[in-house]
């Protein structure tokens, strides 16, 4: 009597189809050209916007412009974005992740730009 039920179970499972097996999707390089563009993680340090905001943050130091603590704190945050983009990058930066840190080096950037004509304004 007990083998009814059991065989009334094995045979509803095994005709449930089964899940399709997983796909490995291979993300480095880039399978197709113009689908999306990888940056290399040698690469990293070439994205524009970082090497942009490094060297404000150098220049409105060495003008006078930023005190120390200032730019002791703005080169941490130049450092956290370029780390954070190194980390990215070790199987390839997709536009999604790329977006992101490019637009936080272009604020920080923004924000340099502003604390230097703050500090040359407010000093004689």
């Amino acid at each position: 009597m007990r083998l009814v039920p059991i065989a009334a179970v094995a045979l509803v499972l095994a005709s449930m189809p089964h899940p399709a097996s997983a796909r490995f999707v291979q993300r480095w390089p880039a399978e197709a050209a113009g689908s999306r563009f990888v940056i290399r993680p040698a690469r990293v340090e070439a994205i524009p916007e970082i090497e942009a905001l490094n060297r404000t943050i150098e220049e409105g130091r060495e003008a006078g412009q930023l005190d120390r603590k200032t730019a002791r704190r703005l080169r941490r945050q130049a450092h956290a974005i370029s780390s954070t983009a190194r980390r990215y990058a070790r199987d390839g930066l997709t536009p999604g992740e790329l977006y992101p840190l490019q637009v936080a080096a272009i604020a920080a950037k923004e924000q340099t730009d502003l604390l230097r004509a703050e500090m040359s304004v407010t000093r004689p």
